[in-house]
Parts: structure tokens; sequence; C-alpha cells
């Protein structure tokens, strides 16, 4: 049995009533119990908490609704679980950002309403992963929360990979999981370019190999175009995709554009950005 260590720092998640924060919920709190950590439970209210300081029908209501929110996180599963949660004046993304600097990770479902509306609909999931000091998981609307046995996929490009590979290397070592490192490239000379991506996947992992020989590595070179290869390779056997929160090459745009919105949108399985 885990216990519980209130030392470390909470994997915090953010909620708004929605039944997408109700799935990052019950991700969030797996991810808690895994750890040993505290599940804060944070709820943004943009338009101000009460100035008196007195009762306000607003806030009252989200306490309620969190406080049953931390006992059916507490339900999910037998093992401890501390659970805290917090009513926050401010914007989702101020909020968000803050927290992170005292969090292990910040959990977000794909979509919301009231406080964190619209929330991976434009600008904010791009702000929020730009910004936050903490690794940033997205949880899709039709991934499996509550099943965890499929593997950690990792996408690599030689540069900045390093978040990546930390949280991908530590969690597959955490839960016996096999780690799966992709590579995508699309260029003309075809078995250069795959010898190449081959060649790069060795040189990046050996160091993180020889620091976690527990894990399982299998390596994947893939010609095509990176959102849909990295979202079609997790979603075959995926209990992750993680990312980094720069890049370079196929990975272009520092995962804060194209393909890190792509894959908020298309992934299947919850989506980390590493930081």
């Amino acid at each position: 049995m885990t216990d519980v260590d209130t030392s470390r720092r909470p994997v915090v998640v953010g909620v708004d009533g929605s039944e997408h924060s109700r799935r990052a919920l019950e991700w969030a709190a797996g991810e808690a119990r895994l750890r040993g950590a505290v599940l804060h439970i944070v709820h943004a209210l943009p338009f101000g908490l009460s100035p008196s300081g007195g009762p306000d029908l607003h806030v009252d209501a989200a306490t309620r609704s969190l406080t049953e929110l931390a006992a059916v996180a507490r339900s999910l599963d037998s093992r401890p679980l501390t659970v805290t949660n917090d009513v926050v004046d401010g914007l989702p993304v101020k909020m968000l950002v803050e927290v992170s600097r005292h969090s292990a990770l910040v959990v977000l479902g794909s979509r919301g309403q009231g406080g964190f509306a619209n929330l991976l609909l434009g600008s904010t999931a791009v702000e929020v992963s730009a910004r936050a000091a903490s690794p940033v998981v997205v949880v899709p609307p039709g991934a499996d929360v509550l099943n965890r046995s499929g593997d950690v996929m990792v996408g690599v490009d030689g540069s900045h990979d390093e978040p990546a590979l930390e949280f991908a290397f530590s969690r597959a070592s955490q839960r016996w999981a096999r780690l799966v490192a992709i590579h995508v490239w699309d260029l003309p000379d075809g078995e250069r370019a795959e010898e190449e991506s081959d060649a790069l996947l060795a040189r990046t992992l050996t160091p993180w190999q020889d620091r976690f020989p527990d894990v399982i590595v299998e390596t994947r070179s893939i010609r095509g175009q990176v959102v849909a290869a990295l979202v079609a390779a997790s979603a075959a056997h995926g209990e992750v995709i993680v990312v980094g929160g720069r890049g370079r090459s196929v990975l272009a745009g520092a995962l804060l554009g194209s393909v890190s919105q792509g894959l908020l949108r298309h992934a299947a399985v919850p989506v980390v950005i590493a930081r």
C-alpha cells in the first residue's frame, strides 16, 4: 500500500464542473496515489470573490462542489489519498501558472465551462503549456483514465528532449511499463533519413537507458507527419504520450504551436507537455 507523503509536491487538477474536468480528476487521483502525493483540486472564479469577505453564493457553491469532488476522488480506489481543494480568485491561466510553481504537475480536461471555459479551444492551453513551471497533462474525453496498462510513449526530436525523457523514463520505471520512443521524419532520401533517425534515437536514449536499466525500451523511426504519427502510435497501445516543451525539426514550434495543438485536439490518450 502506498503511503501519502505530504512533503511531496501535490498533483493539481483544475476543475469546473464539466464532464471533461471530471475525467481529469479521475486521472489526477490515480496519479497522486501512484506518487504518494496530495491531490489538490482547484477552481477559478474569474469574476472575483466577494470583496467584503462575507458569504458569496458563487464561492459557497464552488466550495461545496469541490468537497463533493474530493469525496469522489477518495472513493475511486481503496488506497489512501489526501485531498485538498481551493476556490481561487482570478483568471484560469494566471491561477494555473501560479500553482504550477509548487506542483508536481497540473492536470486539465480537454474542454471546460465556467472558470475554465474553452480551455483548450484557443490560446489558453498554449499559454499554460508555455508558462507553467511543472509538466502539464491534458486528459481527452475518450481516455480510459482507470486503466493504465499501456506503454509510455515519448516523442524525440534530438533537441531539448531532457524534460520529456525524464518524465517518460521515470513514469515507465514507476509503472513497470514499456517505454516507446518515437522519432518522426519526412525527407526525400528515405533510406538515409531512416538510418539517421535510428542513430539519433540510439544516441539520445543511451544515457537514459543507463540511468533506468529496469525500463524496457522500444524505438520507432516513422516516416510521416508528426502529429498524425504520434496520435496513431499512442492510440494503439499508449497510456500517455509525452512531449517536450520546446523542440526543433519535426517538432518545430516548441510544441506550443501546431504540433501541440494537434496532439491536444486529436490524441486519444493523456498528453504530457514536460518542462
